[in-house]
């Protein structure tokens, strides 16, 4: 699973517990409404950019983002 794989799952499950809409966080984020799954999708990397601003829209702290990328 690559990074950005990983980071949209840990997206998605924070939605899912808020009630929230990954599309209308990626908008609030700053970006278009699919843009975590087309970072999934391409392989793209995260940057801290896009750690920092789906966190502070989700009301998380950024390592919950992450959590599982290190993992071997």
């Amino acid at each position: 699973m690559t990074d950005a794989e990983i980071f949209k799952r840990n997206i998605k499950r924070i939605c899912k517990k808020k009630h929230m809409k990954m599309g209308c966080v990626d908008i609030e984020a700053g970006y278009n409404e699919k843009h975590v799954s087309e970072m999934a999708y391409k392989g793209s990397s995260i940057t801290t950019g896009h750690i920092r601003a789906y966190a502070r829209v989700l009301g998380v702290k950024p390592g919950r983002l992450i959590e599982g990328m290190f993992d071997e």
